[in-house]
């Protein structure tokens, strides 16, 4: 992985996390998260986050980062593997995520930067579509696309009513 796709992970953490600190709303804790995804490859997701929600009415909007690893299953026998950073905002309906994934299945690899725009249930189920953008010079691996994405995030800042 190269310098600069290390230093835009670490930023991203660093202000995602000053953000949470900052403008905490009121329950927060870790969560587990698991999804499944289909991009050019079917792909399973599971992972840690560190997420925020509101107080009464706030309790709609959710927050989170998150560390995830991917594995895309290669109908060819040769799974590709991901490790994924990034940031999650929902309010009621609504979702959107910004990742940074480093994709390798030890021949070669590729950065990936995945913004996800998509519905959700006040942020426990998450249906997402999202467009890899390969920050490589080349993309070996095929993962220049387009992904849909079905997620589950629960764990200590679930909704409660």
């Amino acid at each position: 992985m190269s310098q600069l796709s290390k230093l835009l992970i670490i930023t991203i953490l660093f202000c995602a996390t000053k953000a949470n600190a900052q403008f905490g709303l009121g329950i927060d804790g870790f969560d587990g998260i698991v999804g499944y995804q289909y991009q050019n490859y079917k792909t399973i997701e599971l992972g840690l986050a560190y997420g925020t929600r509101g107080d009464e009415l706030g309790a709609m909007f959710y927050r989170n980062v998150h560390l995830c690893s991917e594995i895309l299953l290669n109908e060819k026998g040769k799974n590709i593997y991901g490790l994924k950073a990034g940031l999650a905002y929902t309010y009621v309906l609504l979702n959107g995520a910004a990742q940074f994934i480093y994709f390798s299945n030890f021949d070669n690899s590729s950065f990936v930067f995945r913004p996800e725009i998509g519905l959700t249930y006040i942020g426990l189920v998450d249906i997402n579509i999202g467009r890899n953008i390969v920050m490589n010079s080349n993309d070996i691996m095929n993962l220049n696309s387009t992904v849909f994405i079905v997620r589950l995030t629960y764990g200590k800042s679930r909704f409660r009513m």
